[in-house]
């Protein structure tokens, strides 16, 4: 009786260790995938902040070395020419802009791009309003901008073409309105890149 008493105790011992080490192991794999899946979306949300910094980088660069003197440039041109008309009642300086508003446009495919795939889910709350806000600024404020200069520029002339006092002032006001919007979305572009550097993502530059 001790003898079978002693030999079921041993066996209850290994089916409890092995039952123990089922579970274990079953833990164990379960964590290794968790792991290995928050490891991948890791990378992807650094590979995806780095394409976004890069992408805001560029289009800060782009707004400061090229939009920023060119529609400058296209302002002095604008003044000259209102000082001419209130002077002589006409104006030599400039009939038409010859110098395009903008050659390349500001991007945001990498944006775009991490919107779609969604993430941003993953993505700290506030950076991503952050990154949000200067996007919506760049679509909704600098390219509504753009069109009315244009109409302006093509579709107001009157006197056989020859510019006017009243379109020249109107030219002014929204070249005026432009560049102040360009050198806001300059501190926006700043304050999202800081905020990206401020993160854990480590870009390579």
């Amino acid at each position: 009786m001790r003898l079978i008493n002693k030999t079921t105790k041993e066996k209850w011992t290994d089916w409890l260790i092995e039952s123990l080490l089922i579970c274990a192991s079953i833990l164990l794999a379960f964590w290794l995938n968790e792991w290995e899946e928050q490891h991948k979306i890791e990378n992807r949300t650094q590979v995806m902040m780095c394409n976004v910094k890069k992408e805001l980088v560029s289009n800060l660069t782009l707004v400061e070395s090229d939009y920023l003197p060119r529609h400058r440039k296209i302002l002095s041109y604008l003044e000259s020419a209102i000082q001419e008309l209130e002077n002589v009642g006409e104006s030599d300086t400039m009939q038409y802009i010859d110098r395009p508003l903008y050659m390349v446009t500001l991007d945001n495919t990498a944006w775009s791009l991490a919107v779609e795939t969604g993430n941003l889910s993953h993505l700290d709350f506030s950076l991503a309003a952050t990154i949000s806000r200067v996007y919506k600024l760049q679509e909704e404020s600098l390219k509504q901008v753009f069109p009315r200069i244009i109409d302006k520029l093509f579709f107001y002339q009157t006197n056989d073409g020859k510019p006017t006092l009243q379109s020249q002032k109107a030219l002014r006001l929204m070249v005026k309105e432009l560049i102040s919007q360009e050198v806001y979305i300059l501190s926006a572009y700043n304050k999202a890149v800081s905020a990206i550097n401020e993160t854990e993502y480590i870009c390579k530059t």
